[in-house]
Formats: C-alpha cells, sequence, structure tokens
C-alpha cells in the first residue's frame, strides 16, 4: 500500500524555482516557481499537483507569466513507473515547454523525469523570444523542484501481514478464526 501523498503529490516549499537558460552556462536566465502564491488576483490558477497520469496546475514564469501544464489539446504526462514526463506545457506569451525534447547540440542528454527521491531532473525545451533550455538539478537550490509524488517503483510499501489460523499453540489447516 503507498502513502496517499506518494501517488498524488504537490511540490514542496522550499524546493519549487528553476531556471530558464539563456546561455551554455546559464549566466543569463529567467525564473519559473513551481509553487507561486495564489490568491483573488490570480483567478483560475491552481497549484501544480502530480499523480500518476499528469502534472496539472500552473507555474509562474517572471519573463513568460502563467504557464499552463494542461492546455487545451496538449499536456504534461507522467509514466508512472519511471517518473519520465512527456508533452507539452504553454505560457501566456506563446511559449511552449517540451519536457521530452529528442536532443540538444553536444549530446547534452535531455528530457525531464521525477526520481525515487521526487526530484526533478534533466532539461525542458522552451520556445519563443524569452525561451532557452529549462534546468532541473537538485545539485543546486536554484534549479531545484521536488515533489512528494514517487514512481511505483519507488513507493513506500507496508509490509503485508501473513494471516495464520491459530488455536490453543496449535495451528488449525481451516476454520473462520485468523
Amino acid at each position: 500500500v503507498a502513502l496517499a501523498s506518494e501517488s498524488q503529490g504537490t511540490i514542496q516549499t522550499g524546493f519549487n524555482l528553476t531556471k530558464i537558460c539563456k546561455s551554455i552556462d546559464c549566466s543569463s536566465y529567467g525564473n519559473v516557481n513551481w509553487k507561486p502564491t495564489l490568491n483573488a488576483n490570480t483567478t483560475g490558477a491552481t497549484a501544480v499537483t502530480i499523480t500518476d497520469s499528469f502534472i496539472t496546475g500552473y507555474l509562474w514564469g517572471d519573463e513568460i507569466g502563467w504557464i499552463n501544464m494542461q492546455p487545451t489539446g496538449a499536456g504534461v504526462m507522467v509514466n508512472p513507473n519511471t517518473g519520465a514526463l512527456s508533452g507539452y506545457a504553454y505560457s501566456n506569451v506563446g511559449s511552449w515547454i517540451n519536457f521530452s525534447p529528442t536532443s540538444v547540440s553536444g549530446g547534452t542528454p535531455v528530457g525531464v523525469a521525477i526520481n525515487a527521491q521526487g526530484q526533478f531532473s534533466g532539461w525542458a525545451y522552451v520556445s519563443g523570444i524569452a525561451g532557452g533550455w529549462m534546468e532541473f538539478d537538485c545539485s543546486s537550490a536554484a534549479t531545484c523542484i521536488q515533489t512528494d509524488w514517487r514512481p511505483i517503483l519507488s513507493r513506500t510499501a507496508s509490509p503485508t501481514p501473513t494471516p495464520t489460523t491459530e488455536t490453543s499453540g496449535s495451528y488449525s489447516s481451516g476454520g473462520s478464526t485468523p
């Protein structure tokens, strides 16, 4: 039995920022908040939720505005076994974010996945004038996104009790008394 937070998760406070790198060394970048403040002024925006199928909700990019994780005709899917993400999110300035790009010059591995500790890792591609590569790397607080969702194979399982039937110190082969 998996804990509820492992099969449906949220973004953890303190591990909710990443960057859209404009240069190879990421010295020029825009920030993306995966847990923005939602209030009466953010009508329609919802908190990010990760399930065994999708990521839903909204992010805030300081250069690309609100980012919808489930826009009409697209969306970000989650492979429940591996934690690999695929699909597209959309920002309100016209940028598409590809969570499973196939290549980048130089052979750098790309694509995004959630590991056994709930940490996002890899690179997503952001199109548009304020685009670049969105970095996910928990070796730096500036690029670490973490959730309480876990891939199925990494979830905590409680041991299944083994039923026995015992009567006065002797075991029976049947009956209704566990």
